[in-house]
């Protein structure tokens, strides 16, 4: 019963922890965006010719345009090869952490608790660990201070910071 319980709470721990991982990431902008953007920016294209064959715009006014919004095609064009990029190696790997963990946090826990864990020990109360740790009580200096802490709260009993000191 202890080993099905312990299975079933490593799997719930794993689901809940890497549960962000599994859901999709929305995208910032979608693929339809930038194939609009794109778009968009080769209408700009032919406007601009259409415009500077009409004479509405010069030479370097031309120029100028045509670098920006080519400069812009270029962006919108490596936006899309990157999400591309992203969305595909994000779907590979999105169950390996998960599917790893699931079975390397249970496999280690199971190492240590075979090796340093032990159901079948009896209990140990905290008086008893106590004195397993310090059987004779405290130290003779640590007595000899308390005595001597003690005799002046007697002789001083308003001294507050006597009682501070005295009360752990």
């Amino acid at each position: 019963m202890f080993w099905l319980f312990a299975v079933a709470l490593t799997i719930v721990a794993v689901i809940l922890g890497f549960a962000p991982l599994w859901r999709r990431k929305p995208d910032a902008v979608s693929h339809a965006d930038h194939d609009f953007d794109l778009t968009v920016y080769r209408n700009q294209l032919s406007e601009l010719d259409a415009d500077h064959a009409r004479g509405v715009v010069s030479g370097a006014e031309y120029e100028q345009a045509r670098v920006e919004v080519a400069r812009r095609i270029v962006a919108a064009e490596d936006a899309v090869t990157k999400a591309q990029a992203a969305s595909s190696g994000a779907a590979n790997n999105r169950f390996v952490l998960p599917a790893f963990a699931l079975l390397f946090v249970p496999v280690l826990s199971g190492l240590f608790y075979v090796e340093l864990g032990s159901p079948g020990l009896d209990a140990q109360p905290l008086a008893a660990r106590l004195n397993a740790v310090d059987p004779d009580g405290p130290s003779e200096e640590i007595r000899l201070l308390v005595e001597r802490a003690e005799e002046h709260l007697r002789v001083n009993p308003s001294d507050v910071r006597g009682w501070d000191v005295l009360g752990p």
